[in-house]
């Protein structure tokens, strides 16, 4: 037995990207993290240090992070660490792909290193108000204009506009924590789909 516990709180370095698997259907999403470090170097220098975390959020928490959170969104994000392989092109400098003499892509094996989260805390302090849902996604169903203010996960209220094709979705407060849903199932990914809010809403 060990520990294998990673905590990370920065902001979100771009929208997350939510997929369903292709074997069962399950929800994942990946975000994008930063931290950042500063300290003194011996020439008294300012110096500052930014690194970025792969995050992976499965089910419940795909979907809640999916549909709350933007880029820029202040997240706490506990889970473990891991490392996974995979076969991916070989490139050359310009980022041509290198092909074999049958003109097929020479794959390699390749290694990641990400964070499976198993909670993920709401920290902003204003709500996400350029956060929508996106419609035909699972979980993030569009909301007619006539419905009345319906119960967001976790028991937030969120209320329809008078007319508009897709509601407006609030954050929920800060320091709201979002659990894993431990039953996680890897699988291979489908196309990813981007959660940007719809133009001109």
């Amino acid at each position: 037995m060990g520990i294998n516990l990673v905590i990370v709180e920065g902001h979100m370095g771009a929208d997350p990207v939510l997929n369903n698997t292709k074997t069962s259907n399950v929800p994942v999403c990946n975000i994008r993290v930063a931290t950042n470090r500063k300290w003194t170097n011996a020439q008294n220098q300012l110096v500052e240090d930014t690194q970025w975390h792969n995050i992976v959020c499965w089910n419940k928490v795909a979907l809640t992070v999916a549909q709350y959170m933007r880029k820029g969104s202040h997240v706490l994000v506990e889970g473990r660490l891991q490392t996974r392989e995979f076969m991916g092109q070989t490139t050359y400098e310009n980022g041509q792909t290198v092909v074999d003499g049958a003109g097929q892509p020479i794959m390699v094996k390749r290694y990641t290193t990400e964070i499976v989260a198993t909670s993920v805390t709401f920290l902003d302090k204003k709500p996400q108000t350029t956060a929508y849902p996106q419609a035909g996604v699972a979980g993030n169903a569009a909301v007619p204009a006539a419905a009345p203010a319906a119960a967001a996960p976790g028991g937030f209220v969120v209320a329809a506009p008078a007319a508009a094709p897709v509601a407006p979705v609030y954050a929920p407060p800060a320091g709201t924590v979002v659990n894993a849903d431990p039953n996680a199932v890897a699988g291979t990914f489908v196309q990813p789909v981007s959660v940007n809010p719809p133009q001109g809403v």
